[in-house]
């Protein structure tokens, strides 16, 4: 199946630097006619601020291997500060070292003490991560495919006959990934329970790319309201005795410490919570949806993908540590996605002088890595690099380390939620196709059409009005 790609999303070039839409056209041509032809830093000139374009990946290696000379600070302090963390909280989180981890453990910063508890909480074979995704990941995705006894009460489901359940895929990728995965991290049912706090979610995922762009106030009225919405709801569950939310997961437990410690204020923390839920499911659900619109429209990649998960499902339980390391099918169709949605970039200030293709990049610039077109780049993919292949990462499994292949971002700032992402999409496919037969309403119908006109801080929306509609069949039970 081919999926349409464009070489270039504004997201590519724009990323953390502010410009106008007139600028990021001039720019998305000058790369479109130049980034094939040159494997050396393009530089250019945007909104009074050097931009160096690095399209080479031995280039970027070198640049995630540099500390020193370039850095990743400056864009996290604005981030910070553009998603409203007032100038105290900026000040405190940045500070000296203050937060101990443990015997033998050197104090961090408040903010390296969070994101040490986020890879904590997110890498496989800590305990942390085990209880999570065994008491808490898995029943959530568990019970909300469990439609079929809720006689059409979930939001995503459109239709229901004693035959089968008809139901929108975006929208039940959003139901499990955006309220559901949550609340497994906050221990409570607090999206579920909150009809407004993820409404206001689901506006704030069409329009957080806006944080990226340094726009006027008049264009960024929908975003601030939706983002105001989810601090203030966050605000009430840290008011929650804690209690009553005993359940919470390893991590929020560790926030809640690292804030109080640093006397940070309820309404600082409640936006650092927005942050890092973002950061869990803010692609999640976009992976997981374009994974399945790709079997929907592919039977014959359906029926592939299922008759190498049967094997471990017993009666209505699935070994999950089995299926991404050894289901190679599966794991191939979440790779391949992710290598052909993925449009985000690196981003760094140069802080001295760097040398990188043999050019020098100047201090007080930025360089720029766009994933999107190493993803793409014919010189690593070969001719079908624009082409989706499901069975691309099962004929040469060595791809997925090629230094073209980069969903996670790379270097210090891997994403640490990389294994959590990939194997809460798998479970969620491996229960989707054992459980329920499963085929488009209408067999007609077009591939949802990626949104590429919109900045995406990941993974691309589906255009608005674009969606699959599943027919789901439940299964006979495979024996115990």
């Amino acid at each position: 199946m081919v999926l349409s790609m464009g070489r270039l999303s504004f997201m590519d070039v724009a990323m953390n630097s502010p410009t106008l839409l007139l600028s990021l056209g001039i720019v998305a041509l000058l790369i479109w006619r130049l980034w094939r032809f040159t494997v050396r830093p393009l530089c250019i000139w945007l909104a009074g601020k050097r931009l160096y374009i690095v399209t080479s990946p031995e280039d970027n290696t070198l640049l995630n291997r540099n500390t020193t000379t370039v850095s990743f600070e400056t864009m996290v302090v604005g981030m910070y500060r553009d998603i409203g963390i007032s100038s105290h909280g900026v000040e405190v989180f940045f500070n000296k070292a203050s937060v101990p981890l443990g015997k033998d453990t050197a104090a961090k910063r408040p903010l390296d003490a969070i994101l040490e508890f986020h890879k904590r909480q997110l890498t496989p074979g800590r305990n942390e991560f085990d209880v999570l995704m065994s008491s808490k990941v898995l029943p959530c995705i568990e019970n909300t495919m469990d439609f079929t006894r809720a006689k059409g009460g979930e939001p995503f489901v459109l239709d229901t006959t004693p035959e089968a359940t008809t139901v929108s895929l975006l929208r039940m990728c959003e139901e499990i990934f955006i309220v559901g995965v949550p609340d497994a991290f906050l221990g409570m049912d607090w999206f579920k329970s909150n009809p407004e706090m993820w409404k206001a979610w689901l506006d704030w995922e069409r329009v957080n790319w806006k944080v990226i762009f340094d726009l006027p106030a008049a264009l960024t009225r929908d975003m601030v309201a939706a983002r105001e919405q989810i601090v203030d709801s966050y605000v009430q569950y840290l008011r929650v005795p804690s209690a009553e939310r005993s359940e919470a997961s390893y991590f929020i437990k560790s926030l809640d410490t690292v804030m109080q410690r640093v006397d940070a204020s309820e309404t600082d923390t409640a936006r650092v919570l927005l942050l890092q839920t973002w950061a869990i499911t803010g692609n999640l659900y976009k992976v997981a949806f374009w994974a399945v619109s790709f079997m929907a429209h592919d039977q014959s990649l359906l029926e592939s993908i299922r008759t190498e998960i049967l094997p471990v499902v017993r009666g209505e339980k699935i070994d999950e540590s089995y299926l991404y390391e050894k289901c190679p099918e599966l794991k191939s169709l979440i790779v391949e996605v992710m290598r052909v949605t993925i449009a985000s970039g690196l981003v760094r200030d140069v802080i001295a002088p760097t040398v990188v293709g043999g050019k020098t990049l100047m201090p007080g610039s930025r360089v720029l890595v766009p994933y999107r077109q190493l993803h793409l780049d014919r010189d690593a993919w070969g001719e079908n690099a624009h082409t989706m292949d499901p069975r691309r990462f099962v004929r040469d499994a060595k791809l997925e380390n090629s230094k073209s292949y980069l969903p996670f971002g790379s270097g210090h700032t891997l994403c640490p939620g990389r294994f959590f992402a990939k194997r809460a999409a798998s479970y969620f496919i491996a229960l989707l196709v054992s459980k329920y037969d499963l085929r488009l309403k209408d067999e007609g119908a077009r591939f949802p059409r990626m949104d590429l006109a919109t900045p995406a801080p990941g993974v691309p929306l589906p255009r608005n009005g674009d969606d699959v509609i599943l027919v789901l069949k439940e299964r006979p039970k495979p024996c115990k």
